[in-house]
């Protein structure tokens, strides 16, 4: 079963579309602003992802350098109990820069849920909520778009739904914001 979600945040006029890609390049933003996400170390891409050639990245020689990370997660299972309604997982999270902002996947509950998410920076289209950029390219209103599809069976479906829409319909906003403050000097 496919679920899929879109988030789309403007981009205040204060930060250039090259910062916020900059900011999506250090994948470290992304883990860190991930409200279940705890720990994450980059290991070696396996024999057996470069044979996979998921169609999700660009696998040219031409293409940006897929990197690997084991990725651990906090899962709230029964929420409202703190930490004894959470179970601790680690699975691959795969990641590429693109030129408008950086694509990844995640493998988690062996491979029975697959998350992939696609991170960009674009012009906003007509009839959005318009934040104007001045300057070389004349007035320009930009927005930082996330799109994620996860797939796993329908038993798991509604549990993985609504973990995945509750951390990450933030996680656009937070990069934003954590990107303005740090242009801001506060750290």
């Amino acid at each position: 079963m496919r679920h899929s979600l879109h988030v789309s945040e403007p981009i205040p006029s204060r930060l250039s579309p090259s910062t916020v890609i900059d900011a999506l390049h250090d994948y470290g933003n992304i883990m860190t602003l991930h409200p279940l996400v705890t720990g994450w170390d980059e290991i070696d891409l396996p024999q057996s992802f470069a044979q996979d050639q998921d169609a999700h990245f660009d696998h040219s020689s031409s293409a940006a350098k897929i990197r690997y990370f084991n990725v651990d997660e906090a899962v709230v299972f029964i929420p409202g109990i703190g930490d004894w309604g959470k179970k601790m997982i680690s699975f691959p999270g795969i990641f590429q820069d693109m030129e408008d902002g950086v694509k990844t996947r995640a493998d988690a509950a062996g491979g029975s849920v697959v998350v992939r998410a696609r991170w960009s920076v674009a012009k906003r289209e007509e009839g959005g909520e318009i934040e104007e950029h001045h300057g070389e390219g004349g007035h320009q209103a930009w927005e930082l778009t996330e799109d994620v599809a996860v797939e796993c069976s329908a038993i798991l479906m509604p549990f993985v739904r609504w973990s995945m829409e509750s951390a990450h319909k933030e996680i656009c906003k937070k990069l934003l914001a954590k990107i303005g403050g740090e242009e801001a000097g506060e750290k």
